[in-house]
């Protein structure tokens, strides 16, 4: 049996035998194989050497894990980061992208070692969250250039994100979003209800023109010093009454 795991390698280029395999002259070579790991304490030291120097391997779970995260080295490296679709397949076909999604969904399966091996190559266990830090830093950088919050619907990034869109949808399902992540759009100047907040320039305005010119009746055509057309709006204001 050992000849023919050696004739196996020399064909195949692993020892990876399938446990259904059965060699030309019937031998069930894979269940052979799975014995030998099943009954490794019972295995004599000679047998364990004579196997290992073949490149045996005694955990294919294991072995298949170490293949996997050496493909996410190499797409880290070929891509910049850990973030690989769940359809992408590796040149050699393996389901790179599967098994990722698996990492994240069944984190709590994993050993210590092993997240400790992903997290070295800033493995995004969370995409949702990061996907959020990512837009809200998007966003810091928007009120810093612009000194507001208040993004067109359809302004993108240089980068090609779609930021408008995002900050619309922040507003349409705030009651989805952490406190924390409500305190920090708060601390930016976000506004959730941006047609409240015009509403309550506007009234300021206007409390400033009755202070000045002693009533309300403000001009339809009349703007503020800061460019505000305060007369439209107080039409509208009565158009609405």
């Amino acid at each position: 049996m050992f000849s023919q795991l050696e004739l196996y390698l020399q064909e195949n280029g692993d020892t990876l035998v399938p446990q259904a395999y059965v060699t030309r002259s019937k031998l069930k070579l894979g269940d052979w194989v799975s014995s030998q790991r099943r009954e490794y304490e019972k295995i004599s030291k000679l047998k364990r050497s004579r196997l290992d120097a073949v490149g045996f391997v005694w955990d294919p779970f294991e072995n298949k894990w170490q293949q996997m995260f050496s493909e996410l080295e190499l797409y880290l490296k070929e891509n910049g980061d850990t973030l690989v679709p769940q359809k992408y397949e590796t040149r050699s076909k393996l389901k790179l992208g599967q098994w990722v999604a698996d990492m994240r969904k069944y984190k709590s399966n994993q050993t210590d070692n092993r997240i400790s091996k992903l997290n070295t190559l800033g493995f995004i266990w969370d995409v949702k969250k990061h996907d959020w830090e990512q837009m809200f830093f998007l966003l810091k950088s928007y009120v810093e250039k612009n000194g507001d919050a208040h993004v067109p619907k359809r302004h993108q990034t240089l980068e090609g994100k779609n930021l408008g869109h995002w900050v619309t949808r922040q507003r349409r399902h705030r009651s989805r979003l952490a406190e924390s992540e409500i305190s920090r759009l708060n601390g930016i100047g976000f506004v959730f209800d941006p047609a409240g907040a015009r509403w309550d320039q506007m009234a300021s305005e206007l409390e400033n023109y009755v202070r000045e010119k002693g009533d309300a009746r403000v001009p339809p055509n009349y703007v503020t010093p800061s460019h505000l057309a305060l007369g439209q709006w107080v039409a509208n204001q009565r158009i609405k009454a």
